[in-house]
């Protein structure tokens, strides 16, 4: 009897054992299926972001091609005709091509205006100030927003 005892007591033991076994292998097993599915979704989801970008970047070149188009000589005095401006046909010392930031170049040119740099232009509305160079001190200095 006391050997049927200790074979049911291995028996029990090896069946929790066994039971365990199974029990991480199918943990383990989900686990790994579900890092794959998740794998999978990530990379449809860089798919469809990199098809994206690559479309804005088609659709950007296409613009400054437009761009680039709409600012040689030809198109803009054609524009002129076309609109019946009467202006005086456009030459190639009077385009200035701008690199920078516009409104960026802008407000600088209005602070070195307000500061006094630069003559101020007609509608300002900034009062007249003195130059640093000639040693008076202007009464209202005020500065413009260079922010984007």
């Amino acid at each position: 009897m006391k050997t049927s005892s200790r074979n049911k007591g291995y028996i029990t033991n090896l069946t929790a054992l066994v039971l365990a076994s199974v029990f991480c292998l199918g943990a383990s097993t989900f686990a790994v299926v579900w890092q794959q599915q998740s794998n999978v979704r990530v990379a449809k989801e860089n798919d469809g972001l990199e098809n994206s970008i690559a479309s804005l970047q088609r659709h950007q070149t296409e613009l400054n091609n437009k761009i680039a188009s709409a600012q040689t000589l030809e198109a803009l005095n054609r524009r002129n005709a076309q609109f019946r401006l009467n202006l005086s046909a456009i030459r190639e010392q009077q385009l200035v091509r701008v690199t920078r930031d516009p409104k960026l170049l802008l407000d600088l040119k209005r602070n070195m205006e307000r500061i006094g740099f630069l003559p101020a232009s007609p509608d300002t509305d900034a009062p007249p100030l003195a130059r640093p160079d000639t040693g008076t001190k202007p009464s209202i200095i005020r500065f413009v927003s260079m922010s984007h």
